[in-house]
């Protein structure tokens, strides 16, 4: 689940670190979920050579602590804690049991010695300033979060600081970069590619979803339940205006196994799982903008959203994402059943709006990729950024990035969801633009809910909205796609944004038309006032 970061992590530190260094602390959770915080845990990485654990201690300055005999090689690592089974039961991993030393959820240091050696430490809280650390200590950590170095080794906070809150249980899967098949569609076509795709499971569908409402996809869910097809759904347990379950989910899961992603005590491993995916046997899977319901997937109008179906490395990488947030300890059995139901009206399919070719494109998941991957993407556009969005975060790092490309020079055109927020929006940036010259516009369009970053060499959908808490709290999944899909979704956005412009017309003319009628009536008023006189 995390060794592939975890490599990562190593070599980095190998570019950076004397040739002196043997052992790190990676890791400390000092205020953990089990009673006592019993499965508080500590995390020792082996750096440059092979090194006998048990030649080093630990300690808090208060207790002091030998490690056992453990072998570990570069690259390796070990968790320490006092309750193996607690920390299993969270965080999904092995750990060696030991009698640490209690860490205080307020403040406290951490030496890891050899001999009398301090080999590495770290300190957090109100704490003493201590042998191997220099500066301010860290802040204290929330209840589940860990303390992680992110960085290399120069004994400081800096080593420690990553661009998300990191928190138990939560995944470290890195990009999954491969070539293969894909399909891109839109909503327009969004029904007719899903019911395809789900008729040629053969044994698994694993669904993650946001919402989870649609009586003609919950049928179709239920036929493959019947032929022996194992079907599995994993939904948000507390979504934006509380969670309550759809006939459809309720349906579905009188023969398909249904779970929701919500913990009832504990704090959640994500603020919210807001990926949609769909993975067929573990070989082709749907990634989409959309939730699973009638305006992600509608049968005649519904929302504004872009999607792709992909094949191979990429769709077994979301089998295993899958796996991991189905097994996670914040997952609970959905148990509402006995709801008869069936899809009232007619499909015939035939949908318009997708394009196959073969393609290379890169798979992720967030918080795990971080903004990393949109702002790779940002920095490398020498044309134009497109942005079809549900909405933006004004002042948010990436809107910032896409900004600082605005002042170099590029086109950027910004489409946005028609609502209230995206009006202020529209007029803020419009602003912006015209104080500094750039070229950039912003329209609106009804019904939007794509995620979409679109330039002249690739284009980036995600379930992610742009804005930090939803990159760094939420789990969302995404796709880069290169080449021929990025020609397909700038034709796809050139059609939405000429839409938009027939749309912003007509407001304005129906604004101009309200504004006259209310000027009229107004001087109606005062001459009949007048006259009253």
């Amino acid at each position: 689940m995390r060794v592939s970061r975890l490599l990562i992590f190593f070599f980095i530190l190998l570019l950076f670190l004397p040739v002196s260094a043997e052992l790190l602390i990676s890791e400390v959770a000092p205020n953990t979920y089990g009673p006592y915080d019993e499965d508080e845990f500590i995390r020792i990485l082996c750096l440059n050579r092979t090194e006998n654990l048990g030649d080093y201690s630990l300690s808090d300055l208060e207790e002091t602590v030998n490690l056992p005999p453990i072998i570990l090689k570069p690259g390796e690592s070990v968790y320490l804690t006092r309750n193996a089974t607690l920390f299993r039961k969270y965080m999904r991993e092995d750990a060696v049991e030991i009698p640490l030393p209690r860490l205080s959820n307020s403040g406290d240091e951490l030496l890891l010695l050899k001999g009398s050696e301090v080999v590495d430490a770290v300190r957090y809280g109100e704490s003493r300033e201590i042998e191997g650390w220099r500066g301010e200590p860290l802040d204290v950590p929330r209840e589940g979060e860990i303390l992680k170095r992110w960085n290399g080794d120069t004994d400081g906070r800096e080593d420690w600081e990553g661009e998300r809150p990191f928190y138990i249980g939560q995944s470290e899967f890195s990009t999954v970069r491969s070539q293969g098949s894909v399909l891109c569609f839109t909503t327009r076509s969004s029904l007719e590619v899903l019911l395809d795709l789900l008729e040629e499971a053969r044994n698994s569908v694993c669904v993650a979803t946001y919402l989870f409402d649609h009586p003609l996809i919950a049928e179709k869910l239920r036929e493959l339940s019947e032929r022996g097809v194992k079907v599995r759904i994993l939904v948000e347990g507390d979504p934006a205006g509380g969670f309550e379950a759809s006939e459809s989910l309720r349906m579905v899961s009188e023969s398909s196994e249904v779970r929701i992603m919500s913990s009832e005590k504990l704090r959640d491993r994500y603020r919210f799982m807001h990926a949609k995916c769909v993975v067929i046997d573990g070989k082709r899977a749907l990634i989409t903008t959309e939730n699973l319901n009638e305006k992600g997937f509608p049968v005649e109008e519904g929302n504004v959203g872009w999607g792709v179906v992909i094949s191979g490395e990429g769709a077994e990488f979301l089998q295993r994402v899958f796996e991991d947030d189905w097994n996670g300890y914040d997952v609970r059995e959905f148990s509402e059943r006995g709801v008869e139901m069936k899809f009232e009206g007619e499909y015939e399919g035939g949908g318009e709006g997708f394009f196959s070719c073969s393609a290379t494109y890169e798979v992720f998941v967030l918080p795990d990729s971080e903004f990393s991957v949109f702002l790779k993407g940002i920095d490398e556009a020498d044309e134009f950024l497109y942005l079809e969005q549900q909405y933006i975060e004004r002042d948010g790092t990436l809107m910032r990035e896409i900004l600082r490309k605005a002042s170099e020079g590029l086109e950027v055109r910004i489409l946005l969801n028609d609502d209230e927020g995206n009006r202020i929006t529209k007029e803020y940036l419009e602003e912006i633009s015209k104080r500094e010259g750039l070229d950039l516009e912003v329209r609106l369009l009804e019904n939007l809910h794509t995620k979409a970053i679109v330039s002249e060499n690739f284009v980036i959908i995600t379930s992610a909205n742009m804005n930090d808490e939803s990159i760094l709290l939420n789990r969302e999944a995404g796709v880069i796609l290169y080449g021929e899909p990025a020609k397909f979704f700038r034709e796809v956005f050139e059609e939405d944004w000429s839409r938009a412009k027939s749309f912003n017309d007509g407001m304005s003319a129906a604004i101009k038309l309200s504004s006259g009628v209310l000027i009229a009536l107004i001087i109606l008023l005062i001459r009949h006032f007048l006259i009253l006189r």
